[in-house]
């Protein structure tokens, strides 16, 4: 194969791939979520989750949700007008790549830019179905796995 032939094929290749066209985003990009941060909904904790520290006390999901965090934001984002929302108990962070984030309660109360609403009974259900909790566990096995490896327990190491 001539190198001009080489190119060709790689310009073909590169082309049919949909690589700088947006044809090849996956659909969590195409829907704009960038992170998904999880506590298991059936958790209770001795101290509060909230908006403000979901991101750390939570497992970023997203890459384990692959295609199906699309489905996850749509049905956030189609939940109905409600009152209600606790702050202390926040189970679910959802940042977009563009605009605000969305935060899901114990209860599939939903908090987007000040406004609230609630899931359905039928969408809470797809919620938890989508997200897996053990994923959230298999996250707490490897926090710990490194903080042992960090601080081995030894002779003399306590």
């Amino acid at each position: 194969m001539t190198p001009i032939e080489f190119i060709a094929v790689a310009l073909i290749a590169y082309s049919s791939s949909g690589a700088g066209s947006g044809r090849g985003r996956t659909a969590s990009e195409s829907n704009g979520v960038e992170h998904v941060y999880y506590l298991p909904f059936d958790f209770e904790t001795y101290t509060a989750v909230t908006r403000e520290n979901i991101r750390k006390r939570g497992a970023d999901v997203r890459l384990r949700l692959g295609n199906r965090s699309g489905e996850l934001a749509k049905l956030i984002r189609r939940s109905a007008p409600a009152r209600g929302f606790d702050f202390s108990r926040v189970r679910l962070g959802i940042d977009f790549s563009s605009g605000p984030p969305a935060y899901v309660d114990k209860l599939g109360d939903v908090i987007i830019d000040g406004r609230r609403s609630k899931l359905s009974a039928a969408d809470f259900t797809n919620v938890k179905r989508l997200i897996k909790r053990d994923w959230y566990m298999e996250f707490l096995a490897e926090k710990d796995r490194k903080r042992r490896s960090r601080h081995p327990k030894g002779p003399g190491g306590g």
